[in-house]
């Protein structure tokens, strides 16, 4: 056995100094590294961290609510605010400080790929995505300074659940196949075949665990949705839906994630929003039809809002991670959602409570730059949502996308031969901006009129 160790030690030490091998090694080493660096964020994102005051325990995550319904007007109003943000910044520094050496990190294994930094790689490697992304963020930021508010201050009825019971799950899965069939008959077959299979998995989770993924296993495609309330089932299974019916056209993994995926789904479900809506109405109606149609519309629409504060994140923190301390990225989703006209209604003082809420993302450490997928798949989704609703022949143009297999070539060469919107279009989205806006704000007036 001793002879053994040592003639595998010496071999160990002679392929260590071949480049090729040592590379190898290295590239492992440091992916370890961030798998177990995303695992404990993962764990640290699912605990409610608690405070004291006054001798009694409090949850950071209704702290706010309780604050705002028992404490105002009183003296313990403020010291209460004390502790809570206190307790806030801490966890938020705790993920922070992990979340910083996970760039780090990847940013070396970039490094050994030939690249200045991970968001280099990433874009080009991972998604396709061949636009400067910067001036992206700038534009979108600036072009839709109408929709920023909406978005922002209604962002919280998405993930608000709701214990008003309106639909059967079995019964909305077939409905749903039949929705899909009206955009195109093919559809749903498909999906009913999905449905009566054992491919799709449905699970009851809390908000912050919810959503769905679709992907390829052991030879098949697997769709899962984790939802929370019945509106969130109803999204989730629309939004999981387009991407199974792209992924079955494409019958094949697909390495490059390019951002057109993200359109299959939000743009299936906005255009259904109308036919959602109808149904909606239908089973509690106009008023309560309303407000559920606002939080599917929110579901879809605030991925445009939150990928571009986390995108704002990535750019800096990526490019120069040395120059930030943990307490820092607080701060920056801080001044990022002010440049979207957004404080939480925060007085100056506590305004880093609503900055360490930055904590709540899973692409910002689970899948670094995958935002953009997200913007741009938004973007793409609310032109074809504005053609429908303004006469075109949206549907058309979104089963083409559907049904055609993603080509290796440029994203923007793509959108071109799709008829997709040009990067960086402003006067469309300045109209997709009032369009949008004009939407939220006239559900938001139905639902809570003068409030």
């Amino acid at each position: 056995m001793r002879t053994h160790r040592i003639l595998s030690l010496l071999l160990a030490a002679v392929l260590a100094l071949l480049p090729g091998f040592a590379r190898g090694t290295s590239e492992q080493a440091l992916q370890e590294q961030v798998d177990a660096l995303v695992v404990q964020i993962a764990e640290l994102q699912q605990q409610d961290p608690t405070f004291v005051y006054n001798g009694e325990t409090y949850h950071v995550s209704n702290g706010t609510q309780y604050a705002n319904e028992h404490l105002k007007q009183t003296d313990d109003y403020y010291p209460f605010f004390d502790k809570l943000m206190e307790a806030s910044l801490a966890h938020s520094d705790k993920i922070a400080e992990l979340y910083l050496q996970e760039v780090r990190l990847l940013n070396q294994l970039a490094a050994l790929w030939g690249y200045d930094n991970y968001m280099s790689y990433a874009l080009k490697e991972r998604y396709g995505i061949d636009v400067d992304v910067v001036a992206l963020t700038d534009t979108v930021v600036e072009s839709f300074s109408k929709s920023w508010q909406p978005l922002a201050w209604l962002a919280y009825l998405a993930t608000e659940p709701d214990n008003q019971k309106f639909l059967d799950e079995d019964d909305f899965l077939k409905e749903a196949a039949a929705l899909y069939g009206e955009l195109c008959p093919d559809y749903q077959p498909l999906l009913e075949s999905l449905i009566n299979s054992d491919n799709l998995h449905l699970e009851t989770t809390t908000p912050l665990l919810s959503g769905g993924s679709t992907s390829f296993r052991y030879g098949t495609f697997e769709v899962e949705i984790r939802s929370f309330d019945d509106l969130s089932f109803c999204s989730i299974a629309l939004h999981e839906f387009g991407h199974y019916l792209h992924d079955t056209y494409e019958n094949e993994l697909v390495v490059v994630n390019y951002p057109i995926n993200e359109t299959h789904s939000i743009a299936g479900t906005l255009l259904l929003a109308d036919r959602m809506e109808a149904f909606f109405r239908e089973r509690t109606g106009d008023t309560y039809g309303a407000y559920l149609t606002l939080r599917y519309l929110l579901t879809s629409l605030n991925v445009l809002y939150s990928s571009v504060l986390n995108a704002m994140i990535s750019i800096e923190v990526y490019t120069n991670p040395d120059a930030f301390e943990p307490r820092d990225i607080a701060r920056l989703y801080l001044e990022s959602s002010q440049a979207l006209g957004y404080d939480a209604g925060y007085s100056p003082e506590y305004q880093m409570i609503l900055g360490s809420q930055w904590i709540t993302s899973t692409t910002l450490f689970q899948l670094p730059f995958y935002d953009f997928n997200y913007i741009l798949g938004s973007i793409n989704s609310l032109s074809l949502w504005y053609e429908q609703q303004t006469g075109g022949d949206a549907v058309t143009k979104y089963n083409k996308l559907v049904q055609t297999p993603i080509p290796d070539i440029s994203y923007s060469e793509y959108c071109r031969q799709m008829g997709l919107p040009a990067v960086n279009d402003t006067d469309l989205y300045a109209a997709l901006d009032t369009f949008l806006s004009e939407k939220l704000t006239a559900l938001e007036e139905e639902v809570f009129g003068g409030e």
